[in-house]
């Protein structure tokens, strides 16, 4: 069986288990136009304790949270408005796939399972951060919930004493706010460590070669694959393979060593009248799993993937949650800064601010969106 098939039927084996567990927990469900809610109450009493006994250092990542999601707001800001000048569009709808299928831009495709298992901590993560800073400031938690589109998870909740959050003070309920996102980028910036130190598994194998220039020699000789050798040199690395070029002839005959075969090229003069020769590809350099790391090369590189995965959603959809925009947490906290500065205005203020942001986010969704996949 291979992987494809593989993927498939674990993907239906999925969606047919959590039918069945809402098949059979159907009594604590509500269904509505597709949307699935299940709350829970089971947990709370061990974040309450977690947050009571570490109320202290936790105040301090609070503070650290809010200068992180001020920074993050702003950076998130100034790309929305960037590329949407720009008309390249700032925002993507992320969904799961399988197999080979992609959806159209600005959909943002990502391997099922790496899908599902990013969403999963993601959401955990966000939502026990708000919890956390609720305890700390004694706001209850009524419950919590995951809500699912049918059978496929799409977000998770906290249902939070929003008349108690509305009386605390302004550094305690920022805290609160840039919590959930704060955790999302933390998580983010965790897995791209963890992609930067993996990365020493890896040593330099050839050269990949992306595309061929028309016109050039590479082009003409349909040169393909990874190249390996040059007249019995072994090439890892796009410097080796200038030291070689800018110490051969132009007119020179060389043979080339790829994964897909032997190639028989004459060199040509640089575009640029440089020294040396010149092949006329694109290419890049290729690393393989480290020979002592042979028997794990599967696991590390499903490892690598999902560090990735969880390194952009964390770190994409924590940032774009800090948006000023409600229902957004940004939008929380924008209102919190016009209180200060508007006073008796702050929720017009606000209303205006949500209503550009989210101008600017249907803008980069659908209409940038509709270009794209025309083009």
């Amino acid at each position: 069986m291979n992987m494809f098939n593989l993927e498939i039927i674990s993907t239906f084996l999925f969606f047919f288990v959590v039918s069945l567990l809402i098949i059979k927990d159907r009594k604590n469900i509500q269904f509505r136009y597709g949307i699935v809610i299940r709350r829970w109450k089971k947990g709370i009493e061990r974040i309450s304790k977690f947050a009571k006994k570490y109320a202290s250092p936790l105040r301090v990542v609070g503070n650290i949270g809010i200068v992180v999601g001020i920074v993050f707001a702003f950076i998130g800001l100034y790309f929305l408005f960037r590329f949407t000048f720009e008309l390249k569009g700032a925002i993507g709808i992320v969904l799961p796939t399988v197999g080979s299928f992609q959806f159209p831009k600005p959909v943002i495709s990502v391997p099922f399972w790496y899908w599902i298992i990013a969403i999963f901590i993601m959401l955990t993560i966000h939502e026990t951060m708000h919890a956390l800073f609720m305890q700390i400031e004694n706001v209850r938690i009524k419950n919590y919930g995951i809500i699912l589109f049918f059978t496929l998870p799409i977000g998770a909740f906290v249902d939070q004493d929003m008349r108690r959050i509305k009386k605390l003070g302004f550094i305690k309920k920022l805290r609160f706010f840039t919590a959930g996102s704060f955790g999302n980028i933390s998580v983010g910036f965790v897995c791209l460590l963890l992609l930067i130190v993996s990365a020493r598994l890896y040593s330099p194998y050839g050269i990949a070669i992306v595309r061929t220039l028309e016109g050039f020699p590479a082009n003409q000789s349909n040169l393909s694959g990874i190249i390996l050798e040059i007249n019995g040199t072994r090439i890892k690395s796009m410097k080796d393979l200038s030291l070689i070029l800018n110490n051969t002839a132009p007119g020179t005959m060389i043979n080339i060593t790829t994964t897909t075969g032997n190639y028989l090229l004459k060199t040509v003069a640089k575009p640029d009248n440089g020294n040396g020769s010149y092949l006329g590809f694109v290419g890049y350099d290729f690393y393989e799993i480290n020979i002592k790391y042979a028997n794990l090369k599967s696991l590390i590189e499903v490892m690598r993937n999902l560090f990735y995965w969880l390194f952009i959603l964390n770190l994409g959809i924590g940032t774009a949650n800090l948006l000023p925009a409600k229902p957004l947490d940004g939008g929380y906290i924008v209102e919190e800064f016009f209180s200060k500065i508007f006073k008796k205005n702050a929720k017009v203020a606000t209303y205006i601010c949500t209503a550009i942001i989210w101008s600017l986010i249907i803008l980069n969704l659908f209409v940038f969106g509709y270009f794209k996949i025309l083009g």
